[in-house]
């Protein structure tokens, strides 16, 4: 490892503070300069959150940040998770990659709820696998496995400049699409029919599957009627054009299951966190990069009445 490794290293237990200014130090010290992070190892470290050990890779952006913060970087999420799930409930993470918010949501629901994670990717599913067993998660069971609105066999592309553990399943274009770090045959199911007999309420369900949101909906239909879980999405429009679907489509697919989106805000002072959900109207304004929808009257929008802001 390079000296100026080492010494970004030395300053983990300050960031892992996670207090104002955080965010500038790590820049000082080149957390974000992907290039200066190049054949990097791979480290285990303890999550501040969830207190599981995970095998971060230093050379991979997102999981460098999650070493330094020592939390998933996507804070936002990490709090309506905290707040959204309790013990005994079902987290169904589709999309789970190397297991970020697998971690976090075990951790909420205990060896008395479960988590059912799907990833298609070979690579990312080694990594959530060693996750699963170091930390003895009994109660996280892994599928490797993506979902759709239909059963295939579909081809997982990983665009270049992405890290082995991410791909997609949409098609690529232009510079993007020549050529693809690797391709991985992978298959995928409806989710209504991976999920029967396996999931009960109260139910939060997390999709980021890098433009399939729209499918994965679409193939949860009888499960989201059935139960009307807390749904999070990934919202990216050029991720969601690749699968042929849109921003519209999706929001389309979710208001004709009676769903609402919320926007997540959040304020921090010191290491206190305040979550607000505000309604999110698709002809005003863009959505964010991940959209919250509730199902009026279900369990989840009533646990999280004191964060919705709703005026």
């Amino acid at each position: 490892m390079a000296l100026y490794q080492r010494l970004a290293l030395a300053l983990a237990p300050v960031t892992r503070l996670d207090l104002r200014g955080t965010w500038h130090l790590m820049r000082v010290a080149r957390v974000m300069r992907d290039n200066f992070w190049h054949g990097a190892p791979k480290v285990w470290s303890r999550g501040t959150a969830h207190g599981y050990l995970m095998e971060l890779d230093l050379a991979i952006h997102h999981e460098r940040m999650t070493y330094f913060y020592g939390r998933y970087y996507e804070l936002d999420v990490q709090v309506l998770i905290d707040v959204g799930v309790q013990p005994g409930d079902t987290f169904i993470d589709v999309g789970a990659n190397s297991g970020m918010i697998t971690l976090m949501a075990a951790r909420r629901v205990g060896p008395s709820g479960r988590v059912l994670a799907f990833e298609p990717n070979p690579l990312a599913m080694t990594r959530l696998l060693s996750s699963i067993s170091t930390n003895s998660l009994f109660w996280v069971t892994p599928f490797a496995l993506g979902l759709s609105d239909s059963s295939a066999t579909l081809t997982l592309r990983i665009p270049p400049g992405r890290d082995s553990t991410c791909g997609t399943f949409g098609h690529l274009s232009g510079e993007e699409g020549r050529p693809s770090i690797e391709e991985h045959t992978a298959p995928v199911a409806r989710g209504d029919d991976a999920l029967c007999g396996l999931v009960s309420a109260p139910i939060a369900i997390k999709i980021d599957v890098e433009g399939f949101e729209e499918k994965v909906v679409r193939g949860l239909e009888d499960t989201i009627r059935q139960f009307r879980p807390l749904i999070i999405t990934e919202v990216l429009g050029e991720n969601l054009a690749r699968a042929g679907s849109s921003v519209r489509n999706l929001f389309d697919a979710m208001n004709r299951l009676c769903y609402e989106p919320f926007r997540m805000e959040l304020s921090t002072l010191l290491r206190s966190r305040k979550l607000r959900l505000r309604p999110i109207r698709l002809s005003d304004e863009d959505p964010p990069e991940n959209v919250v929808w509730l199902h009026p009257g279900s369990t989840h929008y009533e646990r999280l009445q004191p964060w919705l802001r709703l005026s």
